[in-house]
């Protein structure tokens, strides 16, 4: 299953009175978001309902992750969302999604952007190879 491709913005002001509220040192943690995450991008499978969400933060506070949640109709909020507690079937990776996320789980997730990527860095060092 392909990632959903819904992009958004941010609201920069709000993750950082939600960073606070949560006890985050305000300096280090802001500074960290402010130059990096300005736009979000849906890391769910695709899906129809209108939904998304991305991992804002992998800091475990009380076995719960800040995601940043918004819809089609430009409704949004921050949430700290227990982890999705499935294993792959061969055992090898766990869901990086929260619990009861729509959709296939995140090993059933590909990143057409991210494979691409891996593809013309394989071509590249390919004929880097066959330069030497």
């Amino acid at each position: 299953m392909l990632q959903c491709t819904r992009v958004s913005t941010l609201p920069v002001g709000e993750l950082a009175a939600e960073l606070l509220a949560a006890g985050h040192q305000p300096v280090e943690q802001f500074r960290t978001y402010t130059g990096a995450c300005l736009y979000v991008w849906c890391e769910l499978g695709e899906h129809s309902d209108g939904k998304h969400a991305d991992l804002i933060s992998e800091e475990d506070v009380n076995g719960e992750y800040l995601w940043f949640l918004w819809d089609d109709n430009g409704g949004h909020r921050f949430e700290y969302l227990p982890a999705c507690v499935a294993d792959a079937p061969d055992g090898d990776d766990v869901c990086h999604f929260f619990r009861q996320h729509p959709g296939d789980h995140s090993w059933k997730v590909t990143d057409p952007v991210m494979d691409a990527m891996r593809s013309e860095v394989k071509r590249q060092m390919r004929g880097w190879q066959s330069d030497g």
